[in-house]
């Protein structure tokens, strides 16, 4: 099967630099991936029903599965990266560069049924793909699959670049929003959070790499909200004595105290 990330993904972002005003790309990725978000729960519940979730032969068991776990996942997953893109890109890279202008995700200029298409066009193209990607109608199924793996290695970190070193999410939405920058705390929390994720995902005894793969991804991203959350519920740092007295001055001066 291709990867959750950062195979499937790709497939859509190009729709994206070709019509950016016509599609929301958080909502698109968030549906690309959302079909397989199912594995995260695999031996542990007993829903969902994963074979009514993935799309393995396309009844229509199949598809009222990947419609009933699929759009309210992908529609979650997007709230959450919204949530915590401002705080998560301002950790990324140095303060100013084109990886934080990725905070401006945190923000939704689109009108609601874009972002439903969006995340449907998303959640369409990943069982699409695994239509040729999978044992079925094309014997090359499995060339398809692992070439498809390998090139996105490459072609998903490029368009990441490609689309913040030309400043495109700023034509697109604007400057990102101020937020305050605490790289100890915030890496130390998405270390934990993500390591405990990691040794529960190996505790649980079944070490499929789609299992294992998806449980890790969730893990970290979990890691990375905590990180968020943590910073925002740590406050503003206060400012140091001879800053504080600066400021104090200053203020007296302007309302002529």
């Amino acid at each position: 099967m291709p990867s959750t990330l950062p195979t499937h993904p790709l497939a859509v972002l190009p729709l994206k630099l070709w019509r950016p005003r016509r599609f929301d790309g958080v909502a698109m990725v968030a549906g690309a991936a959302a079909p397989d978000t199912a594995y995260a729960f695999d031996r542990l519940l007993g829903w969902p029903p994963r074979h009514g979730v993935h799309a393995w032969g396309y009844t229509p068991e199949h598809l009222f599965g990947a419609l009933w776990w699929s759009v309210p996942v992908a529609l979650l997953i997007a709230w959450l990266i919204r949530l915590g893109a401002p705080t998560v890109a301002a950790h990324l890279g140095r303060p100013g560069g084109w990886a934080a202008d990725y905070g401006v995700l945190g923000r939704n200029p689109h009108r609601w049924w874009i972002t439903g298409w969006s995340a449907a066009i998303g959640i369409a193209s990943h069982l699409l793909w695994d239509f040729v990607t999978h044992p079925g109608p094309l014997d090359a199924w499995f060339v398809i699959c692992r070439t498809s793996d390998v090139a996105s290695l490459f072609l998903t970190p490029l368009f990441i670049w490609y689309a913040g070193s030309r400043r495109l999410l700023r034509r697109w939405h604007g400057a990102p929003p101020a937020v305050e920058r605490r790289p100890a705390l915030f890496w130390l929390t998405t270390a934990v959070v993500f390591g405990a994720g990691a040794l529960v995902t190996w505790s649980l005894g079944y070490h499929g790499p789609h299992i294992v793969g998806v449980r890790l991804i969730t893990a970290l991203m979990l890691g990375l909200l905590a990180g968020a959350a943590a910073v925002r519920a740590a406050g503003t740092p206060p400012a140091p004595a001879g800053d504080a007295d600066l400021v104090s001055t200053i203020s007296a001066r302007e309302t002529g105290s």
